[in-house]
């Protein structure tokens, strides 16, 4: 598997930013970390307005590629895990991915608004986007 994390630039990082500004303008929490940006990850952490109890949902999202021959071929995978509160403890969830960053978080956000369907595990992920 030829993958390597690719740097989440300022356009990228735009969707993630706006998701956060979206959820805290109706008093929901909302945060991100991009402090690992250069790897190719960021963080977001949202509250499940979906679930009965107070619950936070973390995006942990991965922008990979592969090299081609003309370029590199980028693809989204977006590891969810969940907590009673914003500082953990950190539950795995499912793993959704799409080829652009907007597919990824709507795939996300309909697994966690659907009670965390997917059962997709990180590796598998990226081989479903390597083929």
């Amino acid at each position: 598997m030829n993958v390597s994390w690719i740097r989440v630039n300022d356009f990228d990082l735009s969707a993630v930013t706006n998701e956060v500004i979206k959820w805290q303008s109706h008093d929901k929490f909302a945060v991100q970390d991009v402090s690992r940006r250069d790897d190719g990850v960021v963080l977001m952490v949202l509250e499940n307005v979906f679930s009965r109890i107070p619950q936070f949902t973390y995006y942990e999202i991965h922008k990979l590629g592969r090299k081609r021959f003309f370029g590199t071929k980028t693809f989204w995978v977006i590891q969810l895990y969940t907590a009673p509160r914003p500082d953990g403890p950190l539950e795995k969830r499912g793993c959704v991915f799409g080829k652009m960053l907007v597919t990824a978080l709507r795939a996300a956000q309909r697994d966690v608004e659907l009670g965390y369907l997917s059962v997709t595990d990180f590796g598998p992920a990226v081989e479903a986007m390597m083929n």
